[in-house]
């Protein structure tokens, strides 16, 4: 029974083309990008979540429907979108940081380099200035 769902998936492959971010022109292409990438769904319906959400929020602002619970609700809604915001991007900042190192590293590296490549010129020339006393 595996052989078999492996072959369908094989012909689902050749049936729909595999989907870049950059195919996405409408809400057909949007769902077979997400049916393809399902690591990307949970950020999708996060993003449509928060922006209906805030879309909601406004209209019912602007049509003075309990404003004041509204303003409070709004507070809560950018509170939590800041905490994902900010456990979301964590792993980017870390990496960001390590990016960070390894340029600093590679700067120190290229002079360390720099000054060695001096010293061996300065053997090499001692050298051959020695090979030709003899």
């Amino acid at each position: 029974m595996s052989a078999h769902s492996a072959e369908d998936s094989s012909n689902y492959e050749l049936v729909i083309p595999k989907k870049k971010c950059s195919d996405i022109g409408g809400l057909t292409d949007l769902f077979i990008y997400l049916k393809q990438n399902p690591r990307t769904f949970v950020a999708a319906v996060t993003f449509f979540t928060s922006f209906s959400a805030v879309v909601f929020i406004a209209v019912c602002y602007a049509v003075e429907w309990n404003q004041s619970e509204l303003f409070v609700v709004a507070g809560i809604a950018g509170f939590i979108s800041n905490l994902y915001g900010f456990f979301h991007f964590r792993t980017l900042m870390s990496l960001k940081a390590a990016v960070d190192k390894y340029s600093k590293n590679n700067l120190k590296f290229a002079a360390e380099n720099q000054s060695l490549n001096v010293e061996v010129n300065r053997f090499s020339q001692a050298k051959t200035e020695l090979s030709e006393t003899q």
